[in-house]
This record gives structure tokens, C-alpha cells and sequence, in this order.
């Protein structure tokens, strides 16, 4: 625990999300190396995230705590299979309190 005294307010940072959106996203791996190929998530059928080389990234749009989301592969690359952990082109559920930013797949 910091005294009121060692904490310099001039030199603190702060972040707020006024809204108060939860951040969805996932991780994608099996991709060729090179970028030359993209696969295409798509929340709802509205909100399209695409994602060139392995690694994580979010969608744009917030969701409120409580929402729904239902997260399908929209295009993978021809010569792949992209799936999600369970094996499905899909992912669904209820979103909580916090962000979920682990939605994994695998592209072979």
C-alpha cells in the first residue's frame, strides 16, 4: 500500500471505460506465417474481426455486461479447416463482468 505522499497525482495515469462495454475477443493460431492468408470472425452476424497472422486481437464494438454474443468463423483460408476449442465453427454464450478475450482457434 502506497502513503498519500509517494504517489505523485501529475505523474499518474488513469484509464476509463465511460461506457463501461466488455471487450470480446479470441486467439487465433495455424495461420501461414507469411500473412498471406486471413480468417474472419463474426459476432452476431454484424461485427467482423479479421486476423492475417496468428495472435489475439478484440472485436471494435463493446457489448454490455449481460449480452449475448455468438462468434462464427465467416471465412478461413481455402486450403484450412478453421475451428474453435470444441471442434465447432462457433462460439456462444453470456458475457459476465469482465472482458472475455480467449475465444481460441485453430486453423489446420
Amino acid at each position: 500500500m502506497l502513503d498519500s505522499n509517494e504517489v505523485d497525482p501529475a505523474k499518474t495515469q488513469y484509464t476509463c471505460n465511460a461506457s463501461g462495454a466488455i471487450t470480446l475477443g479470441g486467439n487465433v493460431s495455424g495461420l501461414p506465417w507469411d500473412g498471406s492468408q486471413s480468417v474472419t470472425l463474426q459476432n452476431l452476424g454484424v461485427d467482423d474481426l479479421m486476423m492475417s497472422v496468428d495472435g489475439s486481437d478484440t472485436f471494435t464494438t463493446g457489448l454490455a455486461k449481460g449480452s449475448v454474443y455468438q462468434v462464427a468463423v465467416d471465412s478461413q483460408p481455402s486450403a484450412c479447416q478453421c475451428e474453435f476449442a470444441d471442434y465447432s465453427e462457433s462460439a456462444s454464450g453470456t458475457l459476465g463482468n469482465s472482458n472475455l478475450p480467449d475465444l481460441d482457434l485453430t486453423c489446420y
